[in-house]
């Protein structure tokens, strides 16, 4: 515009597009005070200015989008480090939460889907009395699981909700009151992003990313994003409820196999201790005392590698096996090659450690097999502790392996000690000092009654 008139006299503008390719970005212009003509050498010139500022604009979007996206991806690594840490699902989501504000966004709320109600398990922001705020609006105005859109909408159809600009007309017609109007008006809501959390082909609850103060907003780019967040939240949710399911299996296959309670038996003393090391894991270590028609007792003190359900119903089978081979024959060295066969007619990866042991009190002696346990110990009536001198053979599930019975004297007024690794080992110690320590323990509890002295054992 060579000549044109703004109020206040005449002006020449150039005017030019701001553009990379066939991309616009916007437009470049320059006022002239006074009145003038453009020669085409001129208007080449601010051609090639225009282009210059076109591509420093093109730079400093891609510049900043790669800064979005390496906040975005150490965001995310982050949060499945987070989520990786802890079975707990609560917990790690609620970090996850934290982690997600201020750089993801001002508001980050968690829900899950628990008994057809969503139920918040996390709701962060940088300021606790806005968090505070937005707890009493979610208790004054419960989520109403038919509304037509937000996470509600977004748990029915697993389908993600992008709400780029909030409005207050959006506002008022999602608010039951003029109160929880002013609520909402007040926590400022800007922009949100709802995404479903999905696992295995169910939607189990949803995260919301909401910007408020910031004054950003979200867009298309930004929801590929928060569902591989959601996804991997919700991977973590169903792994823990499958890992809380297989321990409460686990458990229960535990305890019942395990013998309720000791038999009672004149002139005898009977004491188990049995406490899982792991408490998100449930361990193979079984026992077990069996009475014996003859007077004598078989005492049995197992250990089946690996834990979890797999290692609890080796361990039932093998009680159960152990239970009819005495029946049979209560003799160890035929108790376990019988074991040894049924090991070899089944195809099994898992090796078993045992020590089973018949006590004659008439003979004043133990019998025993010790299938690549470790020794009993035995404390005499003075209070001395030795190892039990005996032939270790190969565990369970190796191979068969040539069972012979030992026999070492036991006096009256001796005690006999079967335990399993898991109460005298240690990482990066030689399991030889825990069967020391245990040794040491033994000599420093003479004459405490026996219940006493196991749990005195134990908790050393």
């Amino acid at each position: 515009y060579p000549s044109l008139h703004l109020g206040d006299g005449e002006r020449s503008i150039v005017a030019l597009p701001l553009a990379v390719d066939d991309r616009r970005l916007g437009a470049f212009g320059l006022a002239f005070g006074t009145v003038r003509e453009f020669d085409e050498q001129e208007l080449e010139f601010l051609g090639t200015l225009a282009d210059t500022c076109s591509h420093a604009i093109e730079r400093l979007e891609a510049t900043d989008a790669a800064r979005r996206t390496a906040e975005k991806l150490t965001f995310l690594a982050a949060a499945s480090a987070e989520l990786a840490s802890s079975l707990d699902y609560e917990v790690t989501l609620s970090n996850v939460a934290r982690l997600a504000v201020p750089t993801l966004a001002d508001w980050c709320a968690v829900q899950v889907l628990q008994d057809g109600k969503l139920r918040t398990l996390a709701v962060a922001h940088i300021d606790p009395a806005k968090v505070e705020l937005a707890r009493e609006m979610q208790e004054r105005y419960p989520v109403d699981m038919e509304a037509e859109n937000g996470a509600p909408n977004v748990v029915r159809t697993g389908v993600s909700e992008l709400i780029a600009e909030i409005t207050d007309e959006m506002l008022a017609a999602g608010t039951e009151d003029e109160e929880q109007l002013r609520i909402a008006r007040e926590l400022g809501l800007r922009s949100a992003l709802v995404v479903p959390l999905t696992a295995n082909q169910r939607t189990i609850g949803t995260i919301a990313l909401i910007y408020a103060e910031s004054d950003r907003r979200y867009d298309a780019t930004d929801v590929e994003f928060a569902e591989d967040l959601a996804h991997r939240a919700a991977m973590a949710i169903d792994n823990s409820e499958l890992h809380t399911q297989t321990h409460e299996a686990s458990i229960r296959l535990q305890r019942a196999v395990l013998p309720d309670k000791l038999p009672s038996l004149p002139g005898w003393e009977l004491v188990a201790h049995y406490s899982p090391a792991d408490r998100t894991e449930v361990g193979g270590d079984f026992y077990d005392a069996l009475p014996l028609p003859d007077g004598r007792l078989a005492l049995v003190v197992g250990d089946v590698m690996g834990r979890g359900v797999q290692a609890a119903t080796q361990m039932a089978a093998i009680r159960s096996a152990l239970r009819a081979f005495v029946s049979l024959d209560p003799d160890p060295a035929v108790v376990v090659s019988n074991l040894d066969r049924m090991f070899a007619s089944f195809e099994t990866s898992q090796f078993v450690t045992l020590a089973y042991l018949v006590v004659d009190t008439t003979r004043d002696e133990i019998s025993m097999v010790n299938a690549g346990h470790l020794p009993p110990l035995i404390i005499s009536p003075n209070g001395d502790v030795q190892l039990a001198d005996i032939v270790t053979s190969l565990p369970l599930g190796v191979r068969p392996d040539t069972r012979i019975a030992d026999t070492v004297p036991l006096p009256r007024g001796s005690a006999v000690a079967i335990f399993t690794d898991g109460l005298v080992e240690r990482r990066r110690e030689d399991i030889d000092e825990g069967v020391g320590r245990l040794i040491e323990q033994l000599r420093n509890t003479p004459g405490q009654p026996l219940e006493q002295a196991v749990s005195t054992l134990a908790a050393a």
